[in-house]
């Protein structure tokens, strides 16, 4: 049986997809055909998963606003959820977002 993915789990999938997606966008250019206009990685990711744009903006947002360590440590715990993981990130911001701190023990 598959379990579904926890919020943090998703988040830094995204955010690694995401990443992947930016680099093949570079090579390839996709264009929407009946719109004729580039698609965006949540449009893109919509038509591939079915999960509604507005989720994956939120969950990439999550994912580079809280460092992959702290990631890590809330995913399974109470504090895995999208509200309290960016309260986290309000904590323990990014250093790569040009935050400061890090999550320890």
């Amino acid at each position: 049986m598959r379990a579904e993915l926890g919020p943090a789990e998703m988040a830094g999938h995204l955010k690694r997809r995401k990443e992947i997606w930016e680099e093949r966008e570079k090579k390839v250019g996709q264009v929407d055909p009946p719109s004729g206009q580039k698609k965006g990685f949540a449009k893109d990711t919509e038509d591939k998963t079915g999960t509604p744009k507005r989720t994956t903006n939120r969950a990439v947002a999550r994912a580079e606003a809280v460092p992959a360590d702290v990631l890590g440590k809330i995913k399974g715990t109470e504090l895995d959820t999208g509200q309290r993981a960016m309260a986290v990130a309000m904590i323990y911001p990014n250093p790569e977002k040009g935050g400061r701190g890090k999550i320890t023990s």
